[in-house]
C-alpha cells in the first residue's frame, strides 16, 4: 500500500494500492499454469462476445455487455473459476434442473 498524508497530517494507506486495476495486471500476477488457463478463457469469451468490454469487477477480470456484468473469472489457491453474470438470467430455462446458487 502507498502511504499518504490525511488532512490531519496522519499517514493513511491508499485503499486500492497493490490490487490489480487491469485484466493484464491481474493475469501477470498469477502462476504460469493459471495465467495460461485464464488467458485461454479470456480469448474464448472475446470470441463468443466480441462486443463485450473487458473490465475488473470485484477485483476479478470480467466482461460487461450493455452495462451489465456478463461474466467474470479468476484464480484461487487451488483452482481457477468462472462466474456467470447476467447470462444466467438469459439461460434460466436451460438451467432449470441445475443448482446455480
Amino acid at each position: 500500500m502507498i502511504p499518504r498524508k490525511t488532512s490531519r497530517g496522519h499517514t493513511a494507506k491508499t485503499v486500492n494500492a497493490g490490487k490489480p486495476n487491469t485484466v493484464d495486471a491481474y493475469l501477470a500476477a498469477l502462476s504460469d499454469a493459471k495465467r495460461v488457463a485464464l488467458e485461454l478463457l479470456r480469448e474464448m469469451i472475446k470470441g463468443a462476445a466480441p462486443e463485450a468490454e473487458e473490465c475488473v469487477s470485484y477485483q476479478l477480470p470480467a466482461f460487461r455487455l450493455k452495462g451489465k456484468l456478463l461474466v467474470a473469472y479468476g484464480a484461487a489457491a487451488n483452482h481457477c473459476a468462472f462466474y456467470p453474470g447476467s447470462v444466467m438470467q438469459a439461460l434460466k430455462e436451460e438451467l432449470k434442473g441445475y443448482d446455480t446458487g
